[in-house]
């Protein structure tokens, strides 16, 4: 042994090199085959979800001897607010709001605002109805338009979106929708699906999550075979985007996967892509709102959805690895 290793320990060092390799070969193809395999979406969907009741605009009251009344006038009450209670009474709907200021004069209210609590007065009138009224327009649903992104054929569980519903809460209802036009966006103004949404129900909203929103399909979806990759195997380069700008039509456009975040949990921007297909930016000029959720595909995997834009520079957006989307369906 003196002055180096015999032949015959070098050729049983060799033998264990190689079985070990051999042994990490088989693992990493076993991990491949361990991908859960789904039904790849890219269809352009409806959301119908009950909200939080916020404030979306101001009007006057009008009485029975035709005055016109602010009754918000001296509130400190801003558009977008949310109606957490009045006079202590929880509000979940626009008819709690009829309910609690029946009978009163003033109400106290506590909104919410930028995750913070407000607490304030507003007059309650009555118009020339002979209805109480706090002159707020207010809403307690959400219609919208997203892209579905995947769904389980084994559990019919889906994954949408890849963001949350802002002010959404955890129930509503999937609907196909049929894409009627496009505003296209433009450095610092964000585009748009216009869509018609269809009376059909394909499916039920059971969550709404920071990383998309996810229940279970009514309908049988059609759909491409994909497994669904780790999020610490997606890789910069070329990759595809599959999403609806025309009708129903679901259509594969380029893009580029310009930065991926090493993610040990959830979170709706761990993909950075750019748009590289000359087609959808002429179509879109980017990404748009309605393209949410649709999927990104790379080496034959779905890796992501998209999930955000960079308004400044809509060619670039965020997505959402698959891996925690999957992970959050089930």
């Amino acid at each position: 042994m003196k002055g180096g290793i015999s032949i015959k320990l070098k050729k049983i060092l060799i033998l264990i090199i190689f079985a070990c390799l051999f042994s990490l070969g088989n693992m990493s193809v076993k991990a491949a085959s361990e991908l859960k395999t789904v039904i790849l979406g890219g269809d352009s969907i409806g959301l119908q979800m009950s909200a939080k009741v916020s404030v979306i605009g101001f009007y006057d009251v009008e009485t029975k001897d035709g005055k016109k009344i602010s009754p918000w006038k001296d509130s400190d009450i801003k558009e977008g607010d949310i109606i957490s209670s009045i006079d202590g009474n929880p509000i979940a709907s626009t008819s709690d709001i009829v309910n609690a200021i029946t009978n009163k004069e003033k109400v106290d209210l506590k909104l919410t605002r930028d995750n913070q609590y407000v607490n304030t007065k507003i007059n309650v009138i009555t118009n020339k109805h002979g209805k109480n009224s706090i002159g707020l327009y207010v809403k307690d649903k959400i219609l919208g338009v997203g892209t579905l992104t995947f769904v389980d054929p084994a559990t019919k569980s889906y994954g949408a979106l890849g963001h949350s519903v802002v002010n959404g809460n955890n129930g509503g209802d999937l609907l196909l929708s049929s894409i009627k036009s496009i505003r296209k966006a433009a450095p610092g103004v964000p585009g748009e699906k216009y869509a018609i949404l269809s009376n059909n129900l394909i499916g039920t909203i059971s969550k709404n999550s920071d990383i998309g929103i996810f229940g279970k399909m009514t309908k049988e979806m059609n759909g491409t075979n994909i497994k669904v990759q780790n999020a610490n195997a997606v890789k910069l380069g070329k990759a595809q985007i599959l999403t609806v700008v025309d009708g129903n039509e679901k259509e594969y456009f380029d893009v580029e996967i310009i930065e991926v975040k090493s993610q040990t949990h959830s979170n709706s921007k761990g993909i950075k892509v750019k748009i590289t297909d000359q087609k959808l930016i002429d179509v879109t000029g980017g990404i748009i709102q309605g393209m949410s959720g649709s999927p990104i595909i790379q080496n034959g995997y779905l890796v992501g959805a998209l999930s955000h834009v960079v308004v400044s520079t809509p060619s670039i957006g965020y997505g959402v690895y698959a891996q925690w989307m999957l992970e959050e369906s089930n």
